[in-house]
């Protein structure tokens, strides 16, 4: 089933009940996010729908408005949204992310920030190497020798293809009702 317009931000899912034993509470399938004409993830992965199908409906119905973030360029956006997420310490949010387990298990990261009546949603994949990796201590001394750092935190995203596009608040909605009304039936 495909929920929204591939070209631009859509849902592909597929139950696929051969892949779930009778009286399991999970059903396995298939889930993919489209980001711009591109498919995330690139590979096959098996899916717990019913749990990444939650998952997608908790996060984008609560897409921050935040006009700084949503008007930066492309690769400073993502970073930052990347970089408030996975941060140092306790000051994290996962308010941008709405990659599901199935994407972010995968280094798949998905991000999304809004205006207030548009949503700017960003993909890639990316897995962090200690090339990539700024390390980060609580006092702020950074160091590839010290123990307690962030392995998370990113400097920026510029030797990565950074997916991007924009929808209405209304699109994504209709999305939203549209999964759960899917998730609802099975």
């Amino acid at each position: 089933m495909i929920l929204g317009n591939p070209v631009k931000f859509a849902i592909l899912l597929d139950e696929a009940s051969m892949w779930t034993s009778e009286g399991d509470t999970w059903r396995n399938g298939l889930l993919f996010l489209c980001v711009d004409g591109e498919i995330f993830p690139k590979k096959i992965y098996v899916a717990t729908i019913n749990t990444d199908g939650d998952f997608l409906i908790d996060m984008l119905k609560d897409i921050p408005v935040d006009m700084r973030i949503f008007n930066a360029e492309k690769e400073r956006a993502f970073t930052e949204m990347y970089n408030l997420t996975f941060a140092n310490g306790y000051d994290y949010t996962y308010k941008y992310f709405i990659a599901p387990p199935v994407l972010s298990d995968y280094h798949y990261y998905v991000f999304a920030v809004s205006n207030g009546s548009e949503i700017r949603i960003m993909a890639t994949c990316k897995k962090c190497t200690n090339d990539d990796i700024i390390l980060v201590r609580e006092d702020n001394i950074t160091s590839l020798e010290e123990e307690e750092i962030n392995p998370f935190y990113m400097d920026n995203f510029s030797d990565v293809e950074i997916s991007e596009t924009f929808i209405t608040v209304d699109e994504l909605n209709k999305i939203i009702l549209e999964l759960k009304l899917v998730l609802d039936k099975k």
